[in-house]
């Protein structure tokens, strides 16, 4: 999707998690904040009583935070 619009053939509607510093060099982001939008959710899901590695502890913290920059 990226890259459709960075071809200049069209534009893409994605997620402000879908871009990186290198993709807001070259593309412009308009927000577009409209109700509908705000009604996905996500969700992450693990088995009941299992012990997570430290790592995914730490990516489920980054992505909280990056979510709530976005709110």
């Amino acid at each position: 999707m990226i890259q459709f619009a960075r071809s200049g053939t069209g534009v893409s509607l994605v997620s402000g998690l879908s871009l990186d510093c290198r993709d807001r060099e070259d593309l412009v982001a308009v927000p577009v904040d409209h109700p509908v939008l705000r009604q996905r959710q996500g969700q992450i899901q693990t088995m009941t009583g299992r012990t997570q590695p430290a790592i995914l502890t730490a990516f489920v913290d980054a992505l909280i935070d990056a979510l709530e920059m976005l709110a």
